[in-house]
């Protein structure tokens, strides 16, 4: 399933909720938040023929006070359903990310509303965000 789905299976899910399965706790709900396509020159793009032929990467936000750490997971998205052996980088460690993090959280904020999982575990809208990032490339 990994090599099938394409950016335009995440397009339309911009904002909905992802859910990470945690083999030895609870899982982790996130909100897709960006789907970014990678724009490739054909004649500079020295890959075998095997991979992708358009890479993206998923940015999703959860809560800070449960997250889960780099790795690999089973991760389901509505209208797509289980995607197994994903590689998830959790951005919460990386300095260059501390901005868009804020910056993420400040948005919520002013206004979006708050998810379920942000309501029971993270204290509310304010609650400080976690970034991930999903790519296929």
């Amino acid at each position: 399933m990994l090599g099938t789905v394409t950016v335009k299976n995440f397009k339309d899910l911009i904002g909905t909720t992802a859910v990470i399965t945690i083999m030895d706790g609870p899982n982790v709900s996130l909100t897709l938040e960006e789907v970014i396509e990678q724009k490739l020159d054909a004649k500079a793009d020295k890959r075998p023929d095997t991979c992708r032929k358009k890479p993206f990467t998923l940015i999703l936000s959860g809560g800070k006070n449960h997250q889960a750490p780099d790795g690999i997971y089973e991760i389901t998205f509505d209208k797509i359903g289980r995607l197994e052996g994903v590689y998830i980088d959790n951005k919460a460690d990386v300095p260059e990310n501390k901005t868009l993090s804020e910056n993420h959280t400040a948005s919520k904020a002013s206004g979006a509303s708050e998810s379920s999982d942000d309501k029971q575990g993270s204290g509310g809208s304010n609650a400080p965000q976690v970034l991930y990032e999903i790519s296929f490339a």
